[in-house]
């Protein structure tokens, strides 16, 4: 039976295709106790099945960071700039943190401001193809996806990038830390070199700003005239923010253009069919997330959940891949149905803690593969494309995809 196997998310097969894992622990054992998450902790319960994995994020027993526990423990000064900036992280606080400083960026990643960003966004792709299709071949996952996504995040936040790479470099990482018990010594101490570059950037683009519509400025103008915000929650936010918000638009464009790929049938429906796309970025998203696991929590006291006790302290991580495959949620699950109409998914998380930028990631990732669409008369793999996902429990998303692309012909 799974359950008397160790949940090993690092498994060369599980990170392949993890969903065959998902289902038999749906079906085995929901509320798994497994491998622990973290050097620090003996173990840690993985949450398969969406209804208790939506009964813990929506409960706030369950925290981030249990009370009384000390933040001063000893660490590397090699890792120190990782850790520490981490635990400044929205994603990382519990409120009334989390309230101030959510409320201090919600209107930047609004429904209204991703629709006045489309404009933008298609001119964007536009121009990243021009070139790719004279040469009838593209490298979606950096040429495409990553300069399209950075671009974006970077006109919301109000900075201006001349090195991509570099950015690129910075932001895998930063995200190399979060990868749960994968990260060593040497991945915080890469991962603190990545967040001080970035930290670095940033005091240097805060420095004298005071005026603007972006979310520097405004981060900026909260420091100064309400003190809502301090200098390193500040800086905190902004490498939360670029990282975030090209991370996960990165890697759902590349999953989604793979699972299209992989669907054939879907494949060409969609595109003799474009008005399709209002339900194709929702059903391709939960098909393959980009982010398939929750940030771990701990209940402040103890708690059933589904048919075991988790005792207060004990960390909790909801598979939300697995969620987003869950029979009793999604019909038919394991198939890609372009035109599934569906109450909800778990891709971005549920409770407080949901994606801010969910409404931002669909319409990049809704425009991204129209402009694909549009411009592109045949789009394949090219020949001994590699389609190795990155080695990471929490981050889905493909290494590289190398494509052959056509240019439209006009009809």
């Amino acid at each position: 039976m799974v359950s008397e196997q160790p949940f090993d998310p690092f498994d060369p097969s599980f990170i392949a295709d993890p969903y065959p894992v998902y289902r038999a622990y749906r079906e085995t054992d929901p509320v798994h106790w497994g491998p622990p998450q973290s050097a620090d902790a003996g173990g840690c319960f993985y949450l398969f099945r969406a209804r208790e994995i939506e009964q813990v994020l929506r409960d706030d027993r369950f925290v981030r960071r249990m009370p009384g526990t000390p933040t001063d423990s000893v660490v590397p000064d090699a890792e120190r700039p990782f850790v520490e900036m981490s635990r400044r992280w929205l994603l990382s606080s519990d409120p009334p943190d989390h309230t101030r400083l959510r409320q201090l960026v919600n209107k930047a990643f609004t429904a209204k401001v991703a629709d006045r960003l489309r404009g933008f966004m298609r001119r964007v792709a536009n121009e990243l193809l021009d070139a790719r299709l004279a040469h009838g071949h593209i490298e979606l996952i950096h040429d495409y996806a990553f300069a399209f996504s950075f671009a974006v995040i970077a006109e919301i936040l109000g900075v201006h990038v001349d090195d991509h790479d570099d950015f690129r470099r910075w932001s895998n990482a930063v995200g190399e830390g979060i990868n749960l018990r994968n990260a060593t010594n040497d991945t915080f101490a890469r991962a603190s070199e990545g967040v001080e570059a970035l930290t670095e950037y940033f005091r240097r683009a805060l420095h004298g700003r005071r005026t603007g519509n972006d979310v520097l400025s405004e981060l900026v103008a909260a420091r100064d005239d309400s003190a809502r915000i301090d200098d390193d929650e500040l800086i905190a936010m902004c490498i939360q923010l670029i990282f975030a918000g090209q991370e996960t638009t990165v890697n759902t464009i590349g999953n989604s253009v793979l699972a299209l790929l992989r669907h054939p049938g879907e494949f060409a429906r969609l595109r003799s069919n474009p008005e399709l796309l209002s339900t194709a970025i929702p059903e391709l998203i939960r098909f393959d997330a980009a982010v398939q696991t929750a940030a771990a929590r701990k209940p402040k006291q103890d708690v059933v959940v589904g048919d075991k006790r988790i005792a207060a302290g004990q960390p909790v991580i909801a598979m939300l891949g697995s969620a987003n495959r869950d029979p009793e949620v999604f019909p038919d699950p394991d198939a890609l149905d372009l035109s599934r109409v569906f109450p909800r998914s778990f891709a971005f998380g549920l409770g407080i803690h949901s994606c801010l930028g969910a409404f931002l990631a669909r319409a990049e990732a809704t425009i991204a593969i129209a402009v694909l669409l549009e411009r592109c008369g045949s789009i394949t793999l090219a020949p001994g494309a590699s389609l190795d996902f990155r080695p990471h429990a929490v981050l889905r998303g493909l290494q590289r995809l190398d494509l052959q692309i056509e240019r439209r012909r006009p009809s």
